[in-house]
């Protein structure tokens, strides 16, 4: 396999948090972990990169200022391209009401921001497992 047909099996993950420094430290994760990553800085931007293209996963901040991540991870839900697109909530905050928000607003998966190590790329290497058995 060439060198071009390996960079286009990778899965890609959108990254979304207004954070610049949270981001590539989620992208530098990723990468290790043989991901290609997308940055957006806002949920109206991923929104804007979602219209054009689909990523295999979406990684999302919670609290963002112009859009929050329930917010987001709601409108994707109802969006019939987007509705199962694998999505995975990072908050800092990280008490049982943070994580039922994020479940209940159509998250995946919940992950502290205190553990992002391997352990991000251990469930987002899950979710894609299961997506790709639940596609036809």
């Amino acid at each position: 396999m060439d060198e071009d047909t390996t960079i286009l099996s990778r899965p890609t993950i959108l990254i979304v948090d207004d954070d610049w420094l949270n981001r590539e430290l989620v992208e530098g994760l990723l990468n290790i972990a043989g991901y290609i990553v997308i940055q957006a800085s806002s949920g109206k931007k991923a929104l804007e990169f979602l219209n054009k293209q689909i990523p295999d996963a979406v990684i999302m901040d919670v609290r963002m200022p112009d859009m929050n991540g329930y917010e987001l991870c709601k409108l994707l839900r109802k969006n019939e391209r987007m509705f199962a697109l694998p999505v995975v909530m990072v908050s800092a905050a990280n008490s049982m009401d943070d994580i039922m928000q994020a479940l209940d607003s159509g998250a995946d998966d919940f992950i502290s921001r205190d553990s992002l190590t391997q352990e991000l790329a251990a469930r987002i290497n899950a979710l894609l497992r299961r997506n790709r058995r639940a596609s036809p």
